[in-house]
């Protein structure tokens, strides 16, 4: 499958809800993280900030979804990661477009409070993980679906391994090899697709010879 690349997160997409629960798209996001080239460490500093916002959805609109911890707040909920490598992933973040700097002239982050609300507020908006919600949650599941196959095929090829094995014939010998090997990999699925093609045909010629 593709990557997802920048430009694609940076395209707002039309808007099928209202909001969106933050945590599912975080699991979405964790499913389908090999497809948008995310790192788990980069995911787990995106789950800190959406600690910081107090509802579980995430809303709609640009701003209302703003939340503004210091990097040493957001250093310390990470368990001392240094700030060094915070700014990194948090630059990742923006650059693949799941969260904006909505930054002050300072570049503070901090909220301008009006009675019990917030009037204005500097930091990082997480309102795009909502208008990109669809597309994460369609990858995540394209991703768990490819998933399965792999396991499928991964399962197919021992099974036929095996099966060439029991023949004792040298002739399979590099096949039985290269399946070890493929079986020890994080092998693509054109890859198993190929090797399992491979190996059944081999076992199955071989099975109505004998």
């Amino acid at each position: 499958m593709k990557h997802a690349s920048q430009s694609d997160f940076g395209r707002r997409i039309a808007i099928a809800q209202t909001s969106v629960d933050k945590w599912e798209v975080l699991s979405a996001l964790t499913t389908a993280s090999a497809d948008f080239d995310i790192s788990h460490r980069t995911l787990t500093v995106l789950k800190a900030l959406l600690t910081f916002l107090p509802d579980r959805d995430i809303p709609t609109e640009p701003g209302r979804a703003v939340v503004f911890p210091s990097n040493r707040t957001l250093s310390e909920r990470l368990n001392g990661m240094p700030e060094s490598t915070l700014r990194r992933h948090l630059a990742r973040l923006v650059q693949l477009g799941l969260v904006n700097r909505h930054d002050s002239p300072n570049r503070k982050r901090y909220a301008r409070r009006v009675g019990q609300g917030v009037e204005l507020a500097f930091g990082f908006d997480l309102s795009p993980l909502n208008g990109h919600a669809d597309q994460i949650f369609i990858t995540a599941q394209r991703a768990t679906r490819r998933a399965e196959r792999i396991r499928a095929l991964r399962d197919r090829i021992a099974l036929a391994r095996q099966q060439l094995i029991a023949l004792n014939d040298s002739r399979f010998a590099a096949l039985i090899e290269n399946a070890r090997l493929v079986l020890r990999r994080k092998s693509s699925e054109q890859t198993l697709q190929d090797l399992t093609q491979e190996m059944e045909t081999k076992a199955d010629q071989n099975a109505v010879q004998q």
